[in-house]
């Protein structure tokens, strides 16, 4: 397959656009489910800032990719461990 300059630009335009709501999903549920338990812990904001801020970044994939293998080998991300971390004081 012969991919052409103009091709790649297109690719990564949808790659772009794909990532950003992705990354809006994920801040929207972090958000939803903060507020399962009828408020929103300090924990929480971080979470949602961590998910802003990833999502507002270029390099925001990168902790994303990060994120989702800390969540795979130990069962939980790492936002949720500094969260949580943050909740215990």
């Amino acid at each position: 397959m012969n991919v052409n300059a103009n091709t790649a630009f297109q690719i990564g335009k949808y790659a772009r656009v794909a990532g950003f709501g992705l990354g809006a999903l994920g801040v929207t549920t972090t958000l939803m489910e903060g507020l399962a338990d009828g408020s929103l812990s300090v924990g929480d904001w971080t979470k949602i800032g961590i998910g802003v801020l990833t999502v507002a970044t270029p390099y925001g994939w990168v902790y994303g990719a990060a994120d989702l293998a800390t969540l795979a080998i130990f069962g939980k991300s790492a936002t949720d461990h500094i969260g949580d971390y943050i909740d215990t004081f």
